[in-house]
């Protein structure tokens, strides 16, 4: 959990191993630990997953990325 702020919200993780990984980032505006949605299942709240996925369901095997040594990895969030 990290706290954000207006603007671009970074978080660093170390000593990850290069491999395949999936991602996914919720900004929980309402700090109740649920993705909160509408009455059709839309998310309220900012979402993004690894591999751009946006409108289709995620899938561990769609959002896989390759991550090397080195690499920085963006994930922007996505509100509908």
């Amino acid at each position: 959990q990290v706290a954000s702020h207006a603007g671009t919200t970074e978080i660093k993780l170390t000593g990850v191993t290069p491999g395949r990984y999936a991602g996914c980032v919720i900004h929980d505006i309402n700090s109740n630990a649920l993705l909160d949605r509408n009455f059709l299942g839309i998310p309220k709240e900012g979402v993004a997953i690894s591999n751009g996925i946006r409108r289709e369901k995620p899938t561990f095997e769609k959002a896989l990325i390759e991550i090397k040594a080195g690499d920085t990895v963006v994930l922007p969030l996505k509100y509908w």
